[in-house]
């Protein structure tokens, strides 16, 4: 079979409102807006910008922090196989058309942070808290990165995956291979991003990785998810973002 994975971001609303379980009350199939791009990019029409800058700040009453820090615990009880990890955390995108390219500016959140902020009850109060505070809406948000493929193979046919019950969120529903793209993978940590302002070779040189991170991740993903050889993928194109609006989280 000859397949071609496409990463962010098609993503399809499969609901089965009937089964749906959910570990957190507001947890629940989310509605998706889709930004397309004019036409799909490849890896070498997007570029990567690194900064603390990106990163989501915290909120300034101790105790927003301390209910964010719960809900991960909550989550963890329930669900002893989830773990944290560093994620990429998407701040702005900037578009540049004849030549199309894509600029992306990351900074660095985690697993936690995003089910103790875009999925918590909080959510609504954290958008106008950015807005009033920050005049910035997502400030306080950690809207991490992910990646999606919509995977079509030779014959015209679109391979979706089934979430297992291990997963924190949308358990047993259908869904596209997808994933995230890891700092880890780069060597990408807060300490190093701190020391990015003063290193500009070494900056461009992480920008660049996180660059190829995001393409390859997403082929990994597909391999991983539904078995299609490296070797049997076209390079994936990105079609688009698309954000889920009631946790502001983009992908």
């Amino acid at each position: 079979m000859y397949a071609t994975p496409y990463p962010p971001f098609i993503s399809y609303n499969y609901s089965r409102l009937s089964s749906l379980h959910m570990l957190l009350p507001l947890r629940r199939l989310m509605n998706f807006s889709v930004h397309s791009l004019e036409a799909p990019l490849g890896a070498e029409q997007v570029s990567v910008s690194l900064s603390r800058r990106f990163n989501r700040l915290p909120h300034p009453d101790a105790r927003v922090e301390q209910l964010r820090r719960d809900a991960w615990a909550q989550l963890k009880t329930e669900t002893p196989r989830v773990f944290n990890a560093s994620k990429f955390r998407l701040q702005a995108l900037h578009e540049q058309h004849n030549p199309a390219k894509l600029q992306l500016d990351f900074g660095l959140t985690d697993y936690a942070s995003y089910v103790g902020t875009c999925c918590s009850a909080q959510a609504a109060q954290l958008l106008g808290d950015g807005l009033k505070l920050q005049d910035d809406a997502f400030a306080f948000l950690s809207r991490k990165v992910g990646v999606a493929a919509a995977l079509e193979t030779r014959d015209g046919h679109v391979a979706l995956i089934r979430r297992s019950n291990s997963v924190g969120l949308y358990q047993q529903l259908l869904d596209t291979p997808g994933g995230h793209p890891e700092p880890a993978h780069i060597q990408l940590t807060e300490d190093v991003l701190r020391t990015l302002e003063d290193q500009e070779d070494t900056r461009k040189q992480l920008e660049d990785a996180a660059r190829r991170e995001f393409f390859v991740s997403i082929a990994n993903e597909v391999r991983e998810e539904v078995n299609v050889a490296l070797e049997l993928q076209q390079p994936p194109k990105l079609l688009g973002l698309v954000l889920q609006p009631s946790a502001r989280r983009k992908s």
